[in-house]
């Protein structure tokens, strides 16, 4: 048996190249939908005054390609140290929760400008906001910080990247209340106008 058959058929290996594909995959939709829609944002967004939702829109904008230089960098990195490889995965965990921050503000404000700026909604959107948000930066940094690391080297001296071998299992919980969020505010979105 050859070694690139062993290598193909280590269960490890096939997980590590798989995030890899998971990664170009993202960078490619990234890439894809900013060439989709860069001639509406130069004709609208470019010339438009700078408010907070046009802050609020580059800040959404143009940051994940920083994000996703740092995850192709530890997905594709030769021999990085375990430090480095749980460094960069804390930058772009922070990153990540950031930019759905943020995201997830713009939103707030779309629902609370259909509901003609009603108080109400708008402390009920930041209450559960702040509840959905904090808890996934929570178990989020839990995560990051419960991660460990696998010099790649000790698997195979022909792969990259930073090979993780564990972390805390609760990560899910963050997407759960990620998704509490959307729903509340998808729902509220869809109420409809006549009622208030």
């Amino acid at each position: 048996m050859s070694a690139g058959t062993l290598l193909a058929s280590n269960p490890l290996v096939l997980a590590s190249l798989q995030r890899v594909q998971v990664v170009n995959y993202f960078y490619s939709v990234l890439l894809y939908d900013h060439v989709l829609t860069f001639g509406e944002e130069v004709s609208l967004v470019w010339p438009a005054r700078w408010k907070f939702g046009k802050v609020l829109f580059v800040l959404a904008r143009y940051p994940p390609y920083i994000d996703m230089s740092v995850v192709l960098w530890h997905q594709l990195a030769r021999s990085p140290s375990v430090e480095l490889c749980h460094d960069s995965f804390r930058i772009a965990g922070w990153a990540n929760i950031i930019g759905i921050s943020i995201t997830e503000v713009i939103l707030m404000m779309r629902t609370w400008a259909l509901w003609s700026k009603d108080i109400r909604v708008v402390i009920a959107l930041l209450v559960l906001g702040a509840g959905c948000l904090g808890g996934s930066s929570y178990v989020t940094n839990v995560f990051l910080e419960s991660m460990t690391f696998i010099h790649i080297d000790k698997i195979s001296p022909q792969l990259t990247g930073c090979f993780v071998s564990g972390g805390s299992k609760l990560i899910y919980v963050a997407f759960i209340l990620l998704m509490v969020f959307e729903t509340g505010a998808y729902l509220t979105r869809n109420v409809p106008l006549e009622e208030h």
